[in-house]
């Protein structure tokens, strides 16, 4: 991982010629975040700055405070559900796309793309699965899932594999078609 000081991070640049513009990997330190005025950030993985609890807060409204000098800017979130609860940073970018989706607020800067199965539903049952994974089938075959083991991290934060893996395509597109 290239990180803030790294002596490869300063050999891997990726610099636009004609604007100046730079690419940069940056660790999840929010003092790394100081001074920063980023156009463009990404945020992989928001579900663990929300166990850092403040640290993760900081680096991310660090990195929103610093876009205010930009005419444009654009920050995305990509991350999956936590095993455990929603909590910290995590928690409040969660709620405020639930209620852009839900159309509880009008915020015309947020493109909200949120795939979970609803509250009430059985994660376990294999139908709902394409709510939260919509390319379920496509590159990932179904045999496929639940056959892999979880690595080392997985089991850190205690995810497991589906408990039934068979194909069920047919009710699968019978529950997309509702």
């Amino acid at each position: 991982m290239v990180q803030v000081g790294d002596v490869l991070n300063q050999r891997c640049k990726v610099v636009d010629l004609v604007c100046g513009a730079e690419l940069r990997a940056l660790s999840a330190e929010a003092s790394g975040m100081i001074g920063s005025g980023p156009s463009v950030a990404v945020v992989d993985e928001l579900h663990l700055l929300g166990l850092l609890g403040q640290r993760g807060l900081d680096l991310v409204h660090g990195l929103e405070s610093g876009m205010f000098a930009r005419a444009e800017p654009m920050i995305c979130y990509i991350t999956t559900a936590p095993v455990r609860a929603a909590i910290g940073i995590y928690s409040e970018v969660l709620g405020h796309t639930r209620k852009v989706v839900s159309g509880e607020i009008d915020d015309r800067r947020t493109l909200a793309l949120l795939y979970e199965i609803p509250e009430g539903e059985n994660y376990k049952d294999s139908t709902t699965w394409w709510r939260s994974n919509r390319d379920l089938g496509v590159p990932i075959q179904r045999a496929e899932v639940g056959t892999h083991r979880p690595g080392p991290s997985a089991e850190k934060f205690g995810a497991v594999p589906p408990d039934d893996p068979e194909p069920v395509d047919r009710e699968v597109e019978r529950a997309r078609a509702q």
